[in-house]
């Protein structure tokens, strides 16, 4: 296989961006508030202590 179908087979496993909202917004539904401070506060903790 050359790269060209390669980078076929790759576009084609990927799911479309509707496919991934649809995904999260179910996500977004069906968890709890809550979750969203723990989320934000890990977000920026990984923020503060990345040395890249």
């Amino acid at each position: 296989m050359d790269t060209e179908q390669f980078k076929d087979k790759a576009k084609d496993a990927l799911p479309d961006d509707e496919t991934v909202e649809n995904a999260a917004e179910k996500v977004r539904e069906n968890t709890p508030d809550e979750v969203d401070v723990n989320v934000a506060k890990a977000e920026q903790w990984t923020k503060d202590h990345n040395k890249d």
